[in-house]
């Protein structure tokens, strides 16, 4: 009848935390002599499961000249982006997609102005994601590059636009439309 007390003291000295044999990590860290981390290293971080637990609506902004009718973020269709202006952002808010689980997260984007030419770039989303997400934003800037924010109800988009010069009727800027989307994406036609 000794056995059972025998199985409870191995149990107990089983589940004692073990010391690192290699301490002159922490060490270091605490005398403030750390070396430093890899430039090339990556940090991920998840997201609190309370951030996690809703869909995002897809939106996009256009801050350049012409428009673009039709994209996508990770194959969910966000529908056409007018040319964003200083009151009007660009897309309607279409549905959805989940909030990334850990950070930073990348993103394929697609993207065509004609609905013949392709464009498709992946873009990092480093954060940071705020207490109550609710819109997951694309920007398309003049320069071809991308990037990505999410916000909550209360937060509205910085938009970055600048007031273009309305003629006949089309947002024109006095430098005329020029497409840098090929200076960071891949682009083919597809028909």
């Amino acid at each position: 009848m000794l056995w059972p007390y025998l199985l409870a003291v191995l149990i107990l000295v089983g589940c004692q935390p073990v010391r690192s044999q290699d301490t002159s990590a922490t060490e270091a860290a605490a005398s403030g002599t750390a070396p430093a981390a890899s430039a090339s290293a990556v940090e991920y971080q998840f997201v609190p499961e309370s951030k996690r637990k809703k869909l995002l609506g897809l939106e996009a902004y256009n801050y350049t000249d012409l428009p673009i009718s039709s994209y996508s973020v990770n194959y969910v269709w966000g529908g056409d982006v007018r040319v964003s202006n200083m009151t009007n952002g660009g897309s309607g808010t279409n549905c959805c997609l989940k909030v990334p689980t850990v950070l930073p997260a990348k993103y394929r984007i697609r993207w065509s102005r004609d609905d013949r030419r392709w464009c498709e770039l992946e873009v990092t989303f480093k954060g940071p994601i705020p207490d109550s997400p609710w819109n997951f934003n694309t920007h398309f800037f003049e320069d071809g590059h991308i990037e990505i924010s999410v916000t909550d109800t209360n937060t509205a988009t910085d938009m970055k636009v600048r007031k273009p010069s309305y003629r006949e009727g089309l947002n024109r800027y006095p430098d005329g439309n020029v497409i840098h989307d090929e200076a960071f994406a891949r682009c083919k036609d597809e028909r």
